[in-house]
């Protein structure tokens, strides 16, 4: 496993203090975004344009729990996601959430785990 530096404060974080946190209200903003997105494109695309006007994922933020994020709803701590078999749990868990595909996970899992990109 490989620790990225806090997202808040850009100092370390060792994973008994770290937190993976993501907003419901930034989900919620994407969805919307996404709806209408869809609605104003709904042929098949002809501009490379239109395909960069379409609305990206939701970012997960790994921090210090001192770093409190406002805003975050969803909250993992880094102790439960410190081994392959952990973040795998965390995958199987995540996907059978209704909001999961706003969010950009395989970032995570990238950036925690390079080996496995």
């Amino acid at each position: 496993m490989q620790l990225p530096n806090c997202d808040v404060c850009e100092k370390e974080v060792e994973v008994k203090d770290g937190i993976l946190s993501i907003s419901f209200k930034e989900i919620r903003d994407v969805q919307e975004r996404e709806a209408m997105w869809k609605k104003n494109h709904p042929g098949p695309l002809l501009d490379v344009a239109e395909v960069m006007a379409f609305p990206h994922r939701v970012r997960w933020m790994w921090h210090h729990c001192r770093c409190n994020m406002n805003g975050s709803s969803y909250q993992i701590e880094g102790s439960r996601f410190d081994t392959h078999e952990k973040a795998l749990h965390w995958t199987l868990h995540l996907m059978e959430k209704n909001w999961f595909r706003f969010t950009d996970w395989r970032g995570v899992i990238e950036k925690f785990y390079p080996e496995c990109s």
